[in-house]
């Protein structure tokens, strides 16, 4: 195993912009190994709340005059994304088994990396993940909303409730907040029992340190 020779080079260059990393798709496996951590975790909660009974989302807010009470108790219903259907469905792009979006929702050759759909309520989440380097966190979700923000209109234009959702975590192991806020405030209801997946520091530190390792020649 080896990576591209170059006399002085950076750490960002090892992990991120190696030319013969990319070639050999060591990006690709990194970013597969984090996705499926991710997806695996997603696919558990879609199994469990597939056999629940769905929940009618709130759709009225009632406002309360300065200095006065309420006059009803304050609803502590948890509603997360999946909670309006039992019939959720999970795609999840790999550099290996590419996927072909839902044509019941709209065509397109984009492949976000998890598509999650409901035909009953006609609602779409879509998740992309990108594993840049941590300098880049926020150019990256800037531009993977740009990428896809055609196609979450066309689903929105096809009748369907699409929420796009991106997720970071950066090349050198930072979990940035918008897995926490991916997983546990949109996919999983508020004040529901749920928990981050224990690995996706270890498993993108793993493929990033076998990068570094083979460029400086240590195997």
């Amino acid at each position: 195993m080896q990576t591209v020779h170059t006399p002085q080079c950076t750490l960002y260059h090892i992990l991120c912009n190696c030319p013969f990393s990319l070639k050999h798709q060591r990006y690709e496996w990194r970013h597969d190994s984090v996705l499926r951590t991710i997806a695996q975790t997603i696919c558990k909660r879609i199994e469990d709340q597939n056999t629940k009974q769905p929940k009618s989302r709130p759709t009225k807010i009632t406002f309360v005059a300065a200095g006065s009470r309420p006059t009803t108790r304050r609803d502590n219903t948890a509603f997360g994304l999946l909670c309006c259907a039992n019939d959720w469905k999970l795609l999840v792009d790999y550099t290996d088994k590419p996927i072909i979006f839902p044509p019941n929702i709209t065509a397109t050759d984009q492949r976000p990396d998890i598509v999650i759909w409901s035909d009953t309520v006609k609602s779409a989440i879509l998740i992309e993940l990108t594993v840049p380097c941590e300098d880049n966190i926020v150019d990256a979700e800037f531009r993977k909303k740009n990428k896809y923000g055609d196609l979450v209109e066309s689903c929105r234009l096809a009748g369907w409730e699409t929420t796009l959702m991106t997720v970071e975590v950066g090349a050198r192991g930072f979990v940035e907040g918008s897995l926490r806020k991916c997983l546990m405030y949109r996919i999983s209801p508020l004040r529901e029992p749920f928990h981050l997946p224990p690995r996706p520091l270890y498993v993108v530190h793993t493929p990033s340190t076998w990068h570094a390792t083979f460029r400086l020649g240590n195997l």
